[in-house]
């Protein structure tokens, strides 16, 4: 639209002026500019035509033909007419601008502007476009898309729509759309019916769809932007998607993915339910019927920041029953932190940590892996209030002072169901996994160990003093550390032999570091990318020394860092080696650490408590380490900027065996090829893991991924995941088959998603509800690294 204090300007080869009494004409033809310039807001409106007629009011005329929009009634364009202001362009072979009613009509018309956002083109095809108002259009029977093809893969019809540009400040424009009666359409087939959607038609309500089947049995997954669907506008602060899912041999499914993030509150929520006549396939290789059971997952999460010192996490989970999470969402049975449910108020400055914690569990079992096979039972904590002081200075820095204390009020929730009832139901599966029958039950075990769920009292205190020493280039850091623990139990049924309510801890230590260093400027190697050499030696020594009132066994175990306290005597001495280099080139040069080698070796006194097959030194809290003699190697070497590996070994001077390996490699071969490597072996279990895959971005179009999980003393592989991507304008094709063979599963999915439909979301608190979206129904990545 022209606004009123402008210029405009006819350039045009052939010109014929036509005067009347009651109005005056100009007829330009031969290839026609007409160009508008606001003068106050400097927009500039440019149209051109291969002929045009501009209506004047009556009265002489300027032959510059420079003209106001007052003296301009109206414009008529024809023969390939382009409207454009920068930030849209309008095109048809006929328009008519009626300058008087500041309004425009196209005919035959492809209205097109970019999303600088999703850097994404938005295109709409209509038999006459007509433009209401500077930033807004209207249109019947209209064909949208983000494609310049006159024939696309995938539009949305609609009756009538309308078309609004919104200013926004310090951000790109956002268009938003309203349109009625309208459908997904599929080439020129309507394939789902869209009574009305507005909102921003770059993010469109389609935000994927996954077809396939899983062991045979097919499957649809559909991911649904609530907002849009609503007709809300989207929105900064909260994203919303309706998951809408079928499983053909087991039912239909419905979820919710959200997430919200306004600076002071962020968080999310993922809800799950499905109407089930299906089969468990679980990763003990078991499976379980479901008939037409109701199931499903409730988890929430949110953090509010009350100031800059207070904050307030909230957090809720519930699960149907024992066996939902490792059939649906198995991922996060391994890897996802404890359910629970719980409310965390925290006070955090430079110095201190104040915490006031309610945490418990909403059901009687377990669906963490990690917790069910090590402990059985979760803590309840109702409440816990914990102040916690770090490193404060006295005499002039000569002393450091650190403290912990709690006051809790806790109780174990045990395992209750049966062994079978949680995928062990045969011998050889409960026995591997927890040495027991399919008929027992964790809870019934425990109690015959002496643990009990009945709530205990106890408070806690650690108290760390530090006298920090420099020698020159040697640093000597003697430290004593006095705890007390207190119950309202003395925990008779698991110790009989034991009547103390409290224990006493102690322990003296002294760590020595010092560090060397050699710059060599003659190091230079093209082929691994060498440009100088500083190498960084730093030896380093800790003695310690801890004695407790009563055994840690004589206890159960509600935390490991409380209850769970080594005793003895232990050494350790270690050096670090590493070896940093320059890279970039001039301008940009970088110092990279090109090899680092840590080696330690770990001694402990006879009476020192062995607690772990797998030694592990904690330097920060030694009483915290599974002691015994062993040596650990850590090797890192970034070989150039394509090639990194890595390595892990733990010998055990005991069993005089290695007790853990690894070793990993990650390449970037170039021309978008990458892959990765990693062997891990477990001598306690006798167990060795090959993991390996590879990723080719083989154009802007496609994309390969594959990998797999072999297990080298079974002689044979635990998973196998292959990917493929095809990316259209419009939309991108992605094909997954994977298989396991421990659950004797395989899926294959088939998933569209709409251009611009990704990467929406960017709050980072809840990564693991964005992975449980991804993931239910079994489907997963080919490539997992990120």
């Amino acid at each position: 639209m022209l606004a009123r204090d402008g210029v405009i300007t006819v350039f045009a080869p052939d010109r014929t002026l036509v005067s009347g009494e009651e109005e005056n004409a100009l007829i330009v033809e031969g290839g026609v500019v007409l160009q508008h310039i606001d003068r106050v807001g400097g927009r500039t409106v440019q149209l051109s035509a291969e002929r045009a007629v501009v209506f004047l009011s009556p009265g002489p005329i300027a032959e510059t033909l420079r003209m106001g929009p007052d003296d301009v009634r109206g414009v008529y364009l024809e023969g390939n007419v382009v409207a454009t202001d920068g930030g849209y362009t309008l095109r048809g072979p006929r328009v008519f601008y009626d300058v008087a009613t500041d309004r425009a009509i196209v005919l035959d018309a492809v209205f097109w502007t970019y999303n600088e956002t999703r850097g994404m083109p938005l295109y709409v095809r209509a038999g006459a476009i007509r433009q209401e108002a500077q930033n807004q259009w209207s249109a019947r029977r209209v064909v949208v898309s983000n494609t310049s093809f006159a024939e696309p893969h995938l539009s949305l019809g609609a009756e009538t729509i309308t078309i609004e540009r919104s200013e926004r400040i310090n951000a790109p424009d956002r268009l938003i759309v309203d349109a009625r009666g309208g459908a997904f359409r599929l080439g020129d087939t309507p394939v789902l019916p869209l009574p009305r959607y507005r909102g921003d038609l770059i993010n469109t309500p389609l935000r994927s769809v996954t077809v396939g089947s899983r062991s045979g049995r097919p499957l649809v997954r559909t991911t649904w932007d609530m907002l849009a669907l609503a007709g809300e506008e989207p929105s900064d602060t909260l994203q919303a998607d309706l998951l809408l899912d079928g499983y053909f041999s087991r039912g239909p499914a419905v979820g919710a993915d959200l997430e919200w993030d306004n600076n002071e509150v962020e968080g999310g929520a993922f809800g799950y339910i499905i109407h089930d006549d299906g089969t468990d396939r679980l990763s003990s290789g078991a499976r379980i019927d479901q008939d037409n059971e109701v199931r499903g997952m409730i988890l929430f999460e949110n953090r509010w920041r009350i100031n800059e010192e207070w904050s307030l996490f909230l957090e809720a989970a519930y699960l149907s029953d024992e066996t939902f999470v490792d059939a649906f969402f198995p991922s996060l049975a391994v890897t996802r932190r404890e359910f629970a449910s719980s409310l965390y108020l925290r006070r955090l400055d430079e110095r201190s940590v104040f915490s006031l914690e309610a945490r418990g569990n909403f059901n009687d079992f377990t669906a963490n892996q990690y917790l069910l096979q090590s402990q059985g039972f979760n803590v309840e904590r109702l409440p816990e209030v914990r102040y916690s002081r770090v490193a404060d200075s006295f005499m002039d820095g000569a002393l450091t002072y650190t403290s912990e204390t709690s006051l809790s009020r806790l109780n174990m929730r045990f395992t209750r169901p049966r062994l079978s009832e949680l995928g062990f139901d045969t011998s050889a599966r409960s026995r591997a996994g927890f040495g027991l029958e399919p008929g027992d039950s964790l809870a019934d075990q425990l109690r015959m160990q002496g643990f009990s769920q009945s709530p205990v009292a106890r408070f806690d205190s650690r108290h760390e003093i530090t006298a920090p020493l420099e020698f020159g280039a040697l640093r000597v850091t003697p430290f004593a550390v006095g705890r007390v623990t207190a119950y309202d139990d003395n925990f008779s049924d698991f110790a009989p032999d034991e009547n103390d309510k409290h224990r006493l801890f102690g322990a003296l230590g002294v760590r020595l570091w010092t560090s060397f260093q050699r710059i060599d400027d003659g190091v230079s190697s093209s082929v691994l990318d060498l440009h100088r050499m500083r190498h960084i030696i730093e030896p380093s020594f800790t003695i310690w020394h801890g004695e407790s009132s009563r055994s840690s066994d004589t206890y159960p175990v509600y935390d490991t860092r409380v209850e769970d306290l080594a005793t003895g005597t232990a050494f350790r001495a270690g050096v670090s080696n590493t070896w940093q280099t320059m890279r970039g080139g001039p301008g940009q040069w970088r110092s990279v650490d090109w090899l680092t080698i840590r080696t330690d070796y770990i001694w402990s006194s006879n009476d020192a408590d062995r607690r772990s097959p797998v030694g592990r030194w904690f330097e920060s809290r030694p009483e915290l380490s599974n002691l015994g003699e062993y040596a650990t190697a850590d090797v890192i070497w970034q070989t150039t900027d394509s090639i990194a590996l890595s390595s892990n070994v733990i010998y055990d001077f005991e069993e005089d065996d290695v007790a853990r390996v690894s070793a990993g490699v990650l390449l970037d071969h170039g021309h978008g090829v990458a892959s990765y490597a990693e062997v891990i072996h477990l001598e306690p279990r006798d167990s060795t893991v090959i993991d390996f895959g590879a990723r080719w971005d083989a154009s802007r179009r496609y994309s390969f991924a594959a990998n797999a999980v072999y297990d080298a003393d079974r002689d044979d592989f635990q998973t196998m995941a292959f990917d493929i991507e095809r990316r259209f304008p419009q939309w991108s094709l992605d094909v997954s088959i994977s298989r396991d063979r421990i659950r004797d599963d395989t899926v294959l999915a088939v998933r569209v998603r709409p251009a611009g439909a990704s990467g929406l979301r960017g709050s980072g608190l809840v990564p693991g509800l964005r992975a449980a979206s991804e993931e239910r129904g079994g489907v997963r990545s080919a490539w997992p690294i990120n």
